[in-house]
């Protein structure tokens, strides 16, 4: 990760049909971001025994 690049921030596991419960799901975000602040991985609602795959590509 480099912190002048910007990335793309995507959940990949959803269901058909499933829209994403990651507040940053779909964002372009700095590589300094992501490096001093991170991902918004909880909503406010955090459910036992789930899990959430991210994708995290070099936005063009």
């Amino acid at each position: 990760m480099t912190p002048s690049k910007n990335y793309r921030i995507r959940e990949i596991n959803l269901l058909p049909d499933t829209p994403s419960t990651l507040p940053d799901n779909d964002k372009i975000l700095s590589g300094a971001y992501l490096m001093e602040v991170g991902i918004n991985i909880a909503s406010g609602k955090l459910q036992s025994l789930t899990s959430n795959i991210i994708e995290i590509s070099e936005a063009r």
